[in-house]
């Protein structure tokens, strides 16, 4: 396995809100499709006031042998994508 430098990207904090959404979009250089991986974290801020590892989501390529989630359109962009959209039910 080949280290990539580690990336990281933070969403706007939503207070105050049970059912929050965010409507925000990232891209990173996918420097090799057939060995990258994403890793998706999603971290709370709970009751007391404490950061709280809510979700967490790795999106790997063949080579893991895990999961595969395709990157998509290259072709279309000249560069390797993937989409990921994610919806959760309301908390309670």
């Amino acid at each position: 396995m080949i280290k990539h430098k580690r990336l990281r990207k933070k969403t706007t904090v939503i207070h105050s809100n049970l059912n929050p959404v965010w409507d925000e979009s990232f891209e990173f250089q996918i420097e090799d499709a057939s060995q990258d991986m994403l890793l998706l974290h999603v971290w709370n801020h709970d009751s007391f006031g404490k950061v709280v590892l809510f979700l967490w989501l790795n999106l790997l390529c063949k080579a893991y042998g895990l999961i595969y989630i395709p990157w998509l359109a290259s072709h279309l962009y000249g560069r390797n994508i993937v989409l990921c959209r994610i919806k959760m039910g309301r908390y309670g």
